[in-house]
Order: C-alpha cells, then sequence, then structure tokens
C-alpha cells in the first residue's frame, strides 16, 4: 500500500472550500429567516388595517357587521361605498402581496375566498365598474375568473 502525501497548500484549499460551503448554507439559512420574517410583517400590517376600517365605523357610531352584511340604510350608504373601496383596495394589494411572495398560502386561500364573496356582493358591481381601470390588470383577471352570481341577476 502506497502512502499518498497531501501537501499543505491542498489541506488549506479543501478548508476554504469548507468554509464557503458552510457560509452559503448559513445564508440560505439567513434568507429563509428573512422571508419568514416579511410573511409576518405582512400580515400584522394587513390586520392593523384592517382594525383601522373598523375603528372609523365605530368612530362614526356604525357597526362594522351591519355595513359588511349589507344592512344599509339612507344614513349608511355612504358608509358601504366607502368599506368597498376600501375592500377593493386591501384585496388588490393583497393580490400583490401573494405574487410578490409575501403572502402565505393558507392566507392566500382564504383571501381567495373572501375576494370572491365581495366580488359576487351585486351591490358592488357599480363601485367596481368604475375603478376597473385604475386596477391591476393581473387582479381585475382574477376578479373577473370567479362565477359570476351577479350577472344571473
Amino acid at each position: 500500500m502506497k502512502k499518498v502525501k497531501v501537501s499543505f497548500d491542498t489541506w488549506i484549499q479543501l478548508l476554504g472550500m469548507l468554509g464557503v460551503l458552510g457560509g452559503l448554507v448559513f445564508v440560505g439559512l439567513e434568507m429563509q429567516q428573512t422571508q419568514n420574517i416579511a410573511l409576518a410583517e405582512q400580515q400584522q400590517t394587513r390586520m392593523q388595517t384592517w382594525i383601522g376600517i373598523v375603528n372609523v365605523f365605530t368612530e362614526t357610531g356604525l357597526d362594522w357587521q351591519d355595513i359588511i352584511a349589507g344592512n344599509v340604510t339612507e344614513e349608511n350608504d355612504f358608509a358601504y361605498s366607502n368599506v368597498t373601496h376600501q375592500l377593493l383596495w386591501a384585496m388588490e394589494n393583497d393580490f400583490i402581496q401573494n405574487k410578490l411572495g409575501l403572502m402565505s398560502e393558507s392566507s392566500w386561500q382564504a383571501r381567495l375566498v373572501s375576494m370572491e364573496i365581495i366580488y359576487n356582493t351585486c351591490r358592488n358591481r357599480p363601485i367596481f365598474a368604475a375603478r376597473i381601470g385604475m386596477l391591476d390588470p393581473e387582479f381585475v383577471q382574477l376578479l373577473t375568473s370567479f362565477t359570476d352570481e351577479c350577472a344571473a341577476e
């Protein structure tokens, strides 16, 4: 059996390559952690937005649940219209956040369900029609891909 002699330079190169490999693994783990932090921050921002919307109703003496359920009177019709505009902005933002990978799949699936319900609230259609040109075309395509329950009415 012949002994193989390994030079000192070869050992240095091996250690250097192992150091680079370890650094790459560390960077990958840091990137994953950063992605998780970004997802959590986006969820926090969405939650704060919704709390802000509900707080506005509280401050004006209107019941969020009544408005969102469509219990609209002549006195609070403006509030319903404003909520629909806010919902459109929030839904478009959720669409873009998902497209950028800043939303978990389970959150996105839940948002899709609510988007379809809001889109198929026929009272909202005039506002959608007025805003359609101001929305991301891919988002509009998503909305119009839902089964149109208002067309039957």
